[in-house]
């Protein structure tokens, strides 16, 4: 029996950086080489770092992913060496006691079942993991951007009232 597994990323082009580029560095480098004007560039800032955090997010969910997958693919293939296991150990013991043959198989279901569950709260945590980073990420620069627009508000306010009326008499 040959040990194939489906889920080995290590074979398959797309998860290769050098032929995917989503997965080829920073996908939000690519902005920073633009030249804009000045004023252009004060109102892209903003816009580049959201672009920026958001491919950085997709990159954390993404890791999450493969990591699933991958583990998935160790899943599937242990699960495929028990059954293996267990069709041998049924050939070998085809004139054993069918109350023991029986006994067996509630218990290797009881078995599988508790490796079930441990293996769904593992892939679970995995995804839980990264959702969370990925989150936190986006709440974070979510901030950032909410503090950039109260500077930016701050800053195209016009002076101070009493400034204002003191500039008017001034001029008169």
């Amino acid at each position: 029996m040959t040990n194939f597994n489906a889920f080995d990323f290590s074979k398959n082009p797309m998860f290769d950086p050098k032929n995917n580029p989503f997965l080829s560095g920073d996908f939000g480098t690519s902005f920073q080489k633009m030249d804009y004007p000045a004023e252009l560039s004060d109102f892209f800032a903003p816009v580049r770092k959201n672009v920026e955090a958001v491919a950085a997010a997709n990159k954390i969910v993404l890791d999450g992913v493969q990591a699933v997958l991958k583990r998935q693919g160790e899943i599937l293939t242990g699960y495929a060496n028990d059954a293996a296991v267990l069709v041998e150990d049924a050939k070998n013991g085809a004139s054993a006691d069918p109350q023991e043959v029986a006994v067996k198989s509630v218990d290797a279901a009881k078995v599988s079942l508790a490796d079930t569950v441990a293996n769904t709260r593992e892939l679970s945590e995995i995804l839980a993991k990264s959702q969370e980073e990925a989150f936190a990420l986006m709440t974070a620069r979510l901030g950032e951007s909410l503090d950039e627009a109260k500077a930016a508000i701050v800053k195209m306010q016009p002076a101070a009232p009493a400034k204002a009326a003191k500039k008017a008499s001034a001029a008169k």
